[in-house]
């Protein structure tokens, strides 16, 4: 919904048009976080989804030197215990929920002891604000062992580990988060519709990495665009949700 990370707001009827056009062809998951737009993607996703919010899964991400109140882009990272707190309490508010399904890390703060981010994490978990947690581009040395101890099933860090096996040539283009979803879920007999965008460095080996990570699933054309254009790509993704004929 946010073609960059810098502040720029989008048409808010469009984008709340696709979330829900999106929803009626089936999609339960959004990804958000609070450095999209700063904060205006939230906003808009909070406000597309209020009518179905208990049928969908919401994800966003802390980890951006933020400023908590006007949205503001300051240099670095912060992971701060008190700033995750903070951040997710605003997250509530943009998103217009009680909880969030699943909050993870956006970067790793070197400054911060990851022990430090999983206690926070762990009190908002505890407090109901936060559902599932995670880490976005870590490596294996941050998750093991100490990240287990804070509530992290070891059979995820297996996934994890499987799916980072696979990931080691330079040309992978896939997310981790992707294919470790990919290594923990039984997709045999499901129907995979990628949609894919990219700035401009194409598609990589990424429909072979999800072909390989879920090999029993039946994967059909989907969609590959290249976000140079904002109104333009909006436009087409629209269009392709439109066009999308799965049998259920």
């Amino acid at each position: 919904m946010s073609r960059t990370y810098q502040t720029m707001i989008p048409t808010r009827p469009e984008m709340i048009s696709i979330i829900r056009t999106a929803f009626d062809r089936g999609l339960t998951f959004y990804d958000a976080a609070e450095a999209y737009g700063p904060h205006e993607v939230e906003r808009i996703l909070g406000e597309g989804v209020s009518p179905f919010r208990d049928q969908v899964v919401i994800a966003s991400k802390f980890g951006w030197n933020i400023d908590l109140e006007t949205g503001e882009r300051r240099p670095g990272l912060n992971s701060r215990p008190d700033h995750i707190k903070f951040a997710v309490e605003g997250m509530l508010k943009r998103l217009r929920t009680d909880r969030i399904d699943l909050v993870y890390q956006h970067r790793v703060d070197p400054e911060v002891p990851i022990e430090d981010v999983a206690g926070a994490v762990k009190d908002l978990i505890a407090e109901g604000k936060v559902l599932h947690w995670g880490l976005s581009e870590m490596g294996l040395d941050t998750l093991r062992p100490r990240v287990v101890r804070h509530g992290c099933p070891e059979r995820i860090l297996n996934a994890v580990a499987r799916a980072g096996r696979a990931g080691d040539s330079t040309r992978m283009t896939a997310p981790s988060i992707v294919r470790s979803f990919l290594s923990r879920h039984d997709l045999s007999g499901k129907t995979l519709v990628p949609f894919i965008t990219h700035g401009g460095y194409g598609l990589g080996n990424s429909l072979a990495v999800v072909a390989e990570h879920a090999p029993r699933a039946l994967l059909v054309d989907g969609s590959s665009k290249h976000c140079d254009q904002e109104r333009e790509t909006l436009r087409q993704v629209t269009q392709w949700l439109e066009s999308i004929q799965i049998n259920r």
